[in-house]
């Protein structure tokens, strides 16, 4: 959950830059979650908003997914925007950045062609993996106690991404 109060702000901080778009509802994404993924279910009730105002219009839907003690946090936003507000966003992610230390991995990801990154907590097996689709969406999963970053990779898999447009 720290990753999506940090991509508020972001989206916020640069939204003078957007021009506003039909965007979708977020009862229309919170649709698009389905209650099993890869194993895990959804737990406790859905959560979403939609914002519009002069200038910025932004939809967000979340699902919390669990499968024993492990779970998975998914977020999907529809921020639609301007080229500018999009570079802004993943533009440091185009750059193949990695990094690593004894207690993180974080790097530059192409998902299906799209820019994004990873960040994997190694002492605490907690991930996040952030990526934009359509250069529109933002998908964010946050994964606790889970085995690698493929196993949040297999998750993402199983969503049905492929309905944003």
């Amino acid at each position: 959950m720290k990753i999506k109060l940090t991509l508020i702000a972001l989206f916020m901080a640069i939204s003078g830059l957007i021009q506003a778009q039909e965007l979708m509802n977020y009862t229309e994404i919170q649709a698009l979650l389905p209650d099993e993924v890869n194993g895990f279910k959804g737990d406790g009730d859905k959560d979403g908003s939609t914002m519009k105002m002069q200038g910025m219009n932004f939809s967000q839907a979340s699902w919390t997914y669990v499968k024993g003690n492990k779970s998975m946090d998914v977020m999907i936003f529809d921020y639609t925007g301007s080229e500018s507000m999009y570079n802004q966003a993943f533009g440091m992610y185009q750059s193949g950045m990695e990094y690593e230390s004894d207690d993180e991995v974080v790097k530059s990801i192409q998902y299906e062609g799209n820019p994004g990154w990873y960040s994997y907590q190694k002492k605490d097996n907690d991930a996040s993996y952030v990526f934009s689709i359509n250069e529109r969406f933002i998908v964010m999963v946050d994964g606790e106690n889970i085995d690698s970053i493929s196993e949040i990779e297999e998750f993402i898999g199983q969503l049905p991404l492929e309905k944003l447009k």
